[in-house]
């Protein structure tokens, strides 16, 4: 069975800081990774996104502002930041990140 790594992302910001309007279109996830972030809510207050990483998805430089995480099927991810540096985080069913 393969694993993927699925999450809803809550960005939860202050009125005005939340739509992709306020992110550059070359570093919104939306944009970077449509196959990957998907859409459930963007008003000025709020943005949700269910993010499923298939194995070895990949996705380019983007960014996210403020926001937290809800692990929904547990996998392994790699983030590599724009300096170079790579963090490997084990995510379980169930975590808050």
């Amino acid at each position: 069975m393969k694993q993927i790594i699925s999450g809803l992302f809550l960005a939860l910001l202050c009125a005005g800081t939340a739509s992709a309007e306020t992110t550059a279109p070359s570093m919104d996830p939306i944009a970077v990774g449509p196959k990957i972030y998907k859409s459930l809510l963007d008003n000025p207050k709020v943005r949700v996104m269910e993010v499923t990483f298939a194995p070895g998805a990949k996705i380019g430089l983007h960014s996210h502002p403020d926001h937290v995480g809800y692990v929904l099927n547990g996998g392994t991810l790699k983030i590599n930041g724009a300096e170079g540096k790579s963090q490997l985080h084990k995510l379980k069913k169930g975590e808050t990140i």
